[in-house]
């Protein structure tokens, strides 16, 4: 029996459909949030080492992710579509519960940790969960109205972003690094560390979740996926450099 997958009206490209929701949630509260800490706790030279294994692991998801979208009709359903319709409905069902799980706790993550960078520049005393639980709610309301304001909406978001990289980049000290090769490990060891700071490498998903409202998904999704790979690596790879070389492993700890 044939399948016809949905046809969105929306109809995005590689660039608004792809790679932006999922380089924006690659850079995200990770690298805001806990990258100084890493580098604090394992090191330059250990943190290099947690941003390339993570990314090595990444890097071969998204291969086998764009395997599997160029041959096939790629419809709505993202990553439990892809995997349902190669491995069968079984293993589907048996994956797109924790997957949905993990989509569920991903959205808290993000909302959290908008609420600590908040408590940390902006308002100390902001009671964390109430503001959390209203961030969700206004997302959830943004997201309900229009799909395609809520992609629009990415478009500053990534302008703040790359504000915010070229400002480090250019605020850093090149010239010698305050943070040994390799850290004290205080804060916990280094396979700890680095399942903290793993879920920063998982944003590929959130483009991926856009199939049903591409144009192309056979096209879109391997370019948009590994093209965020890349620049996710490449970031990730300058930052740690950029703090280690500003700032003294107890400062990133605090």
């Amino acid at each position: 029996m044939s399948e016809t997958a949905p046809v969105s009206k929306l109809r995005l490209g590689t660039f608004i459909g792809v790679f932006t929701p999922s380089i924006l949630t690659i850079l995200g509260v990770m690298m805001f949030l806990r990258t100084g800490w890493m580098v604090g706790n394992v090191g330059w030279g250990g943190a290099i080492a947690i941003v390339l294994f993570a990314n090595l692991i990444t890097f071969i998801t998204a291969l086998s992710l764009s395997s599997m979208a160029t041959n096939m009709r790629v419809g709505v359903g993202g990553a439990y579509y892809i995997i349902s319709r190669s491995l069968g409905l079984e293993v589907g069902g048996a994956i797109g519960i924790p997957l949905f799980l993990s989509q569920v706790l991903s959205v808290t993550l993000y909302a959290y940790g908008l609420v600590e960078a908040i408590r940390n520049t902006l308002w100390a005393g902001v009671p964390q969960m109430p503001l959390a639980a209203l961030i969700v709610v206004a997302v959830t309301l943004v997201a309900d109205k229009s799909t395609e304001l809520a992609l629009k909406l990415q478009l500053p978001l990534m302008a703040l972003i790359l504000a915010s990289l070229v400002s480090l980049f250019l605020g850093a000290e090149w010239d010698s690094m305050k943070v040994p090769l390799v850290g004290t490990m205080s804060d916990g060891g280094f396979w700890r560390t680095f399942a903290i700071f793993f879920p920063a490498v998982t944003g590929i998903l959130a483009g991926v979740s856009l199939s049903g409202d591409l144009a192309d998904p056979g096209r879109s999704i391997p370019r948009g996926v590994l093209s965020a790979v890349g620049v996710g690596l490449a970031v990730y790879l300058l930052v740690p450099l950029a703090l280690g070389a500003s700032l003294t492993a107890p400062v990133l700890l605090d």
